[in-house]
């Protein structure tokens, strides 16, 4: 996502801005992505950047903003930016039917839960393996989206039409 600062010229001759550059831990996570290259006397100009992060946590870099400034020729920008994330579980992890009669079927639950601190969507969920015909879901499936520490339960049925053990797993989709 883009963000951006306000530089405020408050100098008599327009500013220049040379370079921006990003120091500091972090630096190699921020870029620019659009910047004024001049601001007139008593003016604003705007510099958008955005962050591309793949971790969870605190990051922090410095933006050096260079420009013909005779007095602060460097102006230096200390960045703060937390990273949310989803972060999905699922439970159980197995689930057993059982022994069952042919013909007969029997339904069990799974939750699906978000534990992260961002919204997380979740686009499918699949049955999967050699038994994947037995298993379905009974109640359909729709994408949906769990808040933070939110929870949703999911129906499994199972159909026993034949002797045997059958197993297939279950593949949920999510960001």
């Amino acid at each position: 996502k883009d963000t951006f600062i306000t530089v405020r010229n408050s100098g008599e001759g327009t500013l220049r801005i040379t370079q921006i550059n990003y120091s500091g831990s972090d630096s190699a996570l921020f870029s620019t992505s659009s910047s004024v290259s001049e601001i007139a006397p008593s003016s604003t100009g705007i510099i958008y950047f955005k962050l591309s992060a793949k971790s969870r946590g605190n990051k922090s870099a410095n933006l050096l903003i260079k420009s013909n400034d005779p007095i602060t020729p460097v102006l230096n920008v200390s960045l703060y930016v937390s990273v949310v994330s989803p972060q999905i579980s699922v439970a159980p992890a197995a689930i057993n039917f059982g022994t069952m009669i042919p013909g007969n079927s029997k339904d069990s639950l799974i939750r699906i839960s978000n534990s992260g601190n961002d919204i997380l969507r979740v686009t499918s969920i699949t049955i999967t393996g050699t038994g994947n015909s037995k298993f379905s879901l009974p109640n359909g499936f729709s994408p949906f989206s769990l808040t933070a520490s939110e929870s949703k339960t999911i129906s499994i049925r199972y159909l026993n039409n034949e002797i045997g053990t059958k197993t297939a797993a279950i593949e949920v989709t999510s960001d």
